[in-house]
């Protein structure tokens, strides 16, 4: 039962996002908006709880199944992916890069150290 205490909290911020973008107009999208604000609410609360952790971690180790479908969409393209290969692969790898390079820095931030003696 901890789990759907997780998923609420999730939704919640996806909503909070949503609405946010619909009350503003601003150009991200709701669920971005939501995870910055989760992000802050962590760095605030200074970590995180066993609900969310235990939703979130099966949910980033299973992350590279959200890679998929543009990839997919590729094959779709057929000769008009001929002189767009390279900027798809270097967009595609950079992206990657700096989504791992971020995640890593927000939850080195968020979760406390293994070793840590006052976590």
């Amino acid at each position: 039962m901890l789990w759907v205490k997780g998923v609420f909290t999730l939704l919640l911020f996806q909503s909070i996002g949503e609405l946010i973008k619909y009350l503003t107009g601003v150009l991200l999208p709701g669920p971005v908006i939501g995870m910055f604000l989760l992000f802050g609410f962590l760095i605030i609360k200074r970590g995180v709880s066993d609900s969310l952790q235990q939703v979130s971690i099966p949910m980033i180790q299973s992350l590279t199944i959200m890679f998929v479908p543009p990839t997919v969409g590729m094959y779709f393209l057929g000769d008009g992916f001929n002189d767009q290969w390279l900027p798809f692969i270097a967009a595609g790898v950079g992206t990657t890069m700096l989504g791992t390079a971020i995640i890593a820095f927000g939850m080195k931030k968020v979760l406390p150290a293994e070793n840590d003696p006052h976590a």
